[in-house]
């Protein structure tokens, strides 16, 4: 199983700490809900995330909806079912929300965002869809070989990702172990979790000789990934995973 994790996502409620700012209360007022049913977003809250730590990260509830949907609708995990994807998010305290690969994600933003305050508000889970865990994405890497754990920066080796690819490709068809990858879930900057210290450094990758938006990084790597399968399928020793369902 090919496992993606959207990284520090700028994803949350908006904060308690601001929640009776101008800003936030017009834009709950125009929605017709509470502030503490609304997602933090740069575009209605930018003048009230000023107060904010790492508030440049913050707030782009669009960026991992677009990510979620360029990951989900594509043969990885549509036609070889080898994906899971991940939501990490850090405030207000770290948490991993799993999404069933079943699941249609909404195209409209408004519509996502109203699943994600459900999934995030006390006693509003939502198991069958999306599984909210209390834990760290440290805790969440241990869980993995970290030979099989690969990070995407521009900050990594550019291209370096491609030797992996063969072996990831032959993973994902024989189901024999599980890999992780992980992607920044936020707008600018760059990874700052001490989750990095599980990562090895030979694993830290770069696709491309200028950074790329978040949603554009997970597109290309789920299509090298499914070209890598393809490829993988030719060897008459591996078994096509679309074949057997």
């Amino acid at each position: 199983m090919i496992w993606l994790v959207l990284a520090e996502s700028a994803l949350e409620i908006v904060p308690e700490s601001i929640r009776n700012h101008p800003s936030v209360l017009a834009d709950a007022h125009h929605k017709n809900k509470t502030p503490d049913k609304l997602l933090l977003d740069t575009n209605y809250h930018h003048s009230a995330m000023a107060s904010l730590p790492f508030a440049e990260k913050r707030g782009r509830p669009d960026l991992v909806h677009y990510c979620i949907l360029n990951a989900m609708k594509t043969p990885l995990n549509n036609l070889f079912k080898s994906l899971r994807v991940c939501i990490h998010m850090q405030f207000p305290g770290e948490k991993m929300i799993m999404i069933d690969p079943e699941t249609r994600i909404p195209r409209s933003l408004n519509r996502f965002e109203g699943i994600m305050v459900n999934t995030l508000a006390p006693g509003k889970n939502t198991p069958e869809l999306f599984m909210a865990e209390e834990t760290s994405l440290a805790s969440f890497l241990d869980r993995f070989e970290p030979c099989f754990v690969h990070v995407f920066s521009t900050r990594g080796t550019l291209r370096s990702f491609d030797r992996f690819l063969p072996g990831i490709a032959e993973l994902a068809i024989k189901g024999e172990r599980d890999v992780l990858l992980v992607v920044g879930g936020f707008q600018a900057g760059h990874f700052s979790g001490t989750w990095q210290n599980h990562v090895l450094p030979d694993n830290v990758h770069s696709i491309a000789p200028m950074a790329l938006d978040a949603w554009t990084v997970v597109a290309r790597v789920v299509f090298m990934i499914e070209e890598a399968i393809v490829e993988a399928t030719r060897n008459p020793n591996c078994k096509d995973p679309a074949s057997s369902k």
